[in-house]
């Protein structure tokens, strides 16, 4: 009985040490029928860690247990004053059962769909209160992500102030940088067109096809104006639309941008005439958007000149 009571006192002492000097952070996952976040399970980080610490452990956790891949923490990198961690996957030259990250977590809409919840959910730790990153940019062997099920990832993704277009009005100020304007919900709820003045700037991929469509198209990377998300509910609706401003934007002056660019940078000029893409750093303004519930947005932006 003594012996049984000296256990119980260790076990008891041993968890209150456990919560009075660490505390969890979930390691997300995504449900395989719904796609729905869930939590897989925790992990126990010291409390008031510096963030570089808890990506470290973010990222030892998720190469060893989960993926059981090689993952680097690159560093934490400033993007247009974002705080951005950077983190490279790496295939393994000791693969188990020849598991690589090409092979099975970046295949197939279901797999892949669990390999970026479990990717962005679990770094970016949107409930956590402590001083954390802005945002997560991962690379696949040192280069930005590039398959086609995996889309979402070659943005770098962030944590989010998020608005909800219902409960907003003109004039109101977001993220102290953009003013909304022009929004009107149509009666039958169906179609929403709003406008955003501010400038900002971008990290982004510009393609152009003059066969097709010859507008210049933007993928958004990196940008001030991802730090939020607009949301927009309607009742019927299994799930809201949001708006994440990572892609794509139609420049409307795309003759003063494709001048500017050959005059500037006649490389990434004489590669997006060759290929029909390339990547800039640019200045846009007067953002504009009309939202069709039943079937896609329609996104606008001025070209005001490139990021030096």
């Amino acid at each position: 009985m003594k012996k049984l009571m000296i256990i119980v006192i260790v076990l008891i002492s041993g968890g209150l040490f456990l919560f009075s000097t660490y505390k969890p952070l979930p390691l997300y996952s995504a449900n395989i029928d719904t796609y729905e976040q869930v939590i897989d399970s925790q992990i126990y980080v010291p409390k008031n860690a510096a963030k570089e610490k808890l990506i470290e452990e973010i990222t030892k956790v998720l190469s060893r247990r989960v993926f059981k891949l090689p993952m680097e923490f690159v560093g934490i990198e400033d993007y247009y004053g974002a705080k951005i961690a950077v983190i490279n996957l790496k295939e393994s030259t000791e693969s188990i059962d020849d598991l690589t990250w090409k092979g099975q977590y970046f295949q197939g809409s279901t797999g892949s769909n669990i390999t970026s919840t479990t990717l962005k959910e679990t770094y970016l730790q949107r409930d956590y209160e402590g001083d954390y990153i802005d945002g997560v940019k991962f690379l696949y062997e040192g280069k930005r992500m590039d398959f086609e099920h995996l889309y979402d990832l070659a943005a770098t993704q962030y944590r989010t102030t998020d608005y909800k277009l219902n409960e907003l009005e003109n004039g109101e100020r977001l993220l102290d940088r953009f003013v909304l304007s022009d929004l009107d919900i149509m009666d039958n709820g169906r179609t929403v067109y709003y406008a955003l003045s501010g400038e900002f700037e971008a990290n982004v991929k510009v393609y152009y096809d003059v066969n097709y469509k010859p507008t210049a198209i933007l993928h958004v990377f990196e940008s001030p104006i991802r730090q939020m998300r607009l949301i927009y509910e309607l009742e019927g609706l299994a799930y809201p639309i949001i708006e994440n401003f990572d892609y794509f934007y139609t420049i409307v002056n795309t003759e003063p941008f494709l001048s500017a660019l050959k005059e500037q940078y006649p490389d990434a000029y004489k590669a997006l005439m060759d290929t029909t893409y390339t990547n800039v750093s640019v200045r846009l303004s007067n953002f504009q958007s009309i939202v069709y519930v039943e079937s896609e947005y329609e996104n606008v932006v001025t070209f005001e000149g490139f990021v030096e």
